[in-house]
């Protein structure tokens, strides 16, 4: 078996591999040398020794898949000197066979994975574990003891604890986990806000003796006496309380964005206020950075919510602490353009209520001076005109000009020894009803024929007013000849436009008389 002597660990030459005879104390023949030179780099190369390769492992070179056959009829005495020698033996880039250990694989973790292995240790914990789907016993010994390892978390100062909430906010920030950083800060200002009693409290009052006698001891024990101790004590407490405004304020920004994120703008708009209504802590002033920071975020919040003026405020406010800010100039630039684009929008709202009312005013005044009476049923209009709410009385072709402008209306022809309809989206004042018949009749459903200009005659209902104006109650029909004009039917206030749609009955000359007497019967007449 061939030998593979192993490469040095800095070396950074391809290896090839040379063919070598069954025993190692063997020279190479000839031929083995010439393939040897032919795989150089360059041909004066051809009397540098080859690289030797790496051991086997197991007794069984890596290698030997690649060129085990050249190798055994290179060094095999059977060829003759004359014949062609066998295939140079193949080159292994170095990628192929790496040399050394294998590097570390790549991490696959994700922030849900990350974030989900947190969830399994006592301290980041938001409920007990259930193994296998039972719930954990709140008075078990296991339950305490999670509860126990979980209060360490509040192990500390006011300040510490704060400290450490705000922190792992600031990482779930990071990760654009805007709901579990909201929850740290959360817990952050329930720390800062509540009152430490019993064992907290002791803990705190023993960690300002400690500092105190830190300061004693950095700055010199003084005169000693009892003001002096009272007033190096009231200079730590001062500086305790600094410390925790500074991680209140910055909650209250960070919890802002959670919100802002989360487009809980109204929210995010509370939360950030209470920033600037805090009250004033002597010899501390929040941050210019921190301030500038809580102005963007309040401006963004108000610009979503439209409230265009507030926006505004807050970005100018921003700016006078930061002039040059880019995101303040951007904010205050996207802030102008809605303000640009708002203005527009109302002015074209504004213009088109105008329009409608105008036409409105228009269309009542053509009305009144035709004396066309238009009323409204219980039943409301017909589907048609709820379809498309375009259609109904106009004035075209303007609909503002009362004076010159043609009265349009809609008007739906009924067929009701068929029980069948057809409507009219636009028959003019001036237009007569043969006009329209031509184009309808012959009806697809009219088998028998009875449709036809000729054939029918057309009823509309009317209704006697009294002196007043009022409804006295006296229903009856008026004939409508199929070549008098609209306008004639409908001026003189009998015939009602009920609904903005006129209603036509057309019945066959052979059914009139059926028809007026079950009209009757419907309505109470004789």
């Amino acid at each position: 078996m061939s030998r593979i002597e192993e490469l040095p660990e800095d070396n950074t030459e391809p290896a090839t591999i040379s063919s070598l005879s069954p025993n190692t104390n063997s020279t190479k023949t000839p031929t083995t040398q010439k393939h040897n030179a032919q795989t150089t780099s360059t041909p004066s190369d051809t009397t540098s020794p080859s690289i030797p390769p790496a051991p086997p492992q197991n007794g069984v070179s890596l290698h030997e898949p690649f060129n085990n056959a050249s190798a055994t009829s290179s060094s095999s005495p059977q060829n003759p000197p004359s014949e062609l020698p066998p295939s140079p033996p193949a080159i292994i880039p170095p990628s192929s066979q790496p040399i050394g250990p294998a590097p570390p694989p790549a991490p696959t973790e994700t922030v849900d994975d990350v974030l989900s292995s947190l969830q399994k240790s006592p301290f980041f914990m938001t409920s007990l574990p259930s193994p296998n789907g039972a719930p954990l016993d709140q008075d078990s010994d296991e339950a305490n003891a999670l509860a126990a390892m979980q209060a360490l978390q509040y192990d500390g100062t006011r300040f510490e604890v704060s400290s450490s909430f705000r922190e792992s906010g600031n990482e779930m920030a990071r990760a654009k986990r805007w709901k579990d950083a909201r929850e740290f800060y959360d817990k952050a200002l329930r720390e800062l806000g509540r009152e430490r009693m019993g064992e907290e409290g002791q803990r705190d009052e023993d960690d300002l003796r400690e500092r105190v006698e830190k300061d004693l001891r950095e700055n010199g024990r003084g005169k000693g006496t009892a003001g002096d101790l009272e007033e190096r004590r009231e200079k730590v407490i001062g500086e305790e309380r600094r410390r925790e405004r500074e991680v209140l304020e910055a909650c209250l920004v960070n919890r802002g964005l959670c919100e802002l994120e989360l487009q809980n703008f109204r929210s995010a708009i509370l939360t950030i206020e209470k920033f600037f209504t805090l009250p004033q802590l002597h010899s501390h002033t929040p941050s210019t950075s921190l301030t500038t920071k809580a102005h963007y975020r309040l401006a963004q919040a108000h610009l979503s919510l439209s409230h265009h003026p507030e926006a505004l405020a807050s970005c100018q406010a921003g700016l006078a602490l930061s002039p040059t800010n880019a995101p303040l100039l951007n904010l205050q630039t996207r802030i102008q353009n809605a303000v640009s684009t708002s203005e527009a929008v109302a002015a074209k709202k504004l213009a088109e209520k105008q329009k409608v009312e105008t036409e409105a005013q228009a269309l009542v005044k053509a009305l009144q001076l035709r004396k066309i009476r238009v009323t409204k049923s219980k039943e409301g209009p017909p589907q048609e005109l709820e379809d498309d709410k375009d259609e109904g009385i106009k004035l075209v072709p303007d609909r503002a000009d009362w004076k010159s402008s043609t009265l349009v209306f809609p008007v739906l022809l009924l067929y009701p020894e068929h029980a069948k309809s057809d409507f009219v989206k636009a028959f003019g004042e001036e237009q007569m009803l043969s006009g329209h018949l031509s184009y309808l009749f012959p009806l697809p459903w009219d088998g028998k024929g009875e449709y036809s200009i000729k054939s029918t005659e057309a009823f509309l209902e009317t209704m006697d007013y009294g002196e007043g104006g009022g409804k006295v109650g006296k229903k009856g029909l008026v004939k409508w000849g199929k070549k008098v004009p609209l306008l004639q039917v409908l001026t003189g206030g009998k015939v009602e436009v009920v609904d903005g749609v006129v209603r036509v009955f057309v019945v066959p000359k052979g059914r009139v008389d059926g028809f007026v007497r079950g009209w009757k019967e419907r309505n109470g007449k004789a």
